[in-house]
C-alpha cells in the first residue's frame, strides 16, 4: 500500500505524552507512532482522508 499523507486529526480518545497523535503529522521527524495512554486497554484514531 502507498504511503497516506495526513493533513490534520479528526479526533483521538487518549495518547501516551511520550508519544503524541503529532507524530503522525509530521513528515520530516523519524517514523515514530502514536499510542493511546498506557492506562487505556485500547485507543481509536479518526482521520479523514
Amino acid at each position: 500500500m502507498a504511503p497516506v499523507k495526513i493533513s490534520h486529526v479528526v479526533s483521538f480518545s487518549s495518547q501516551d505524552p511520550k508519544y503524541p497523535v503529532e507524530n503522525l503529522l509530521n513528515p520530516d521527524s523519524p517514523r515514530r507512532p502514536w499510542l493511546s495512554c498506557p492506562q487505556d486497554k485500547s485507543g481509536q484514531l479518526k482521520v479523514e482522508l
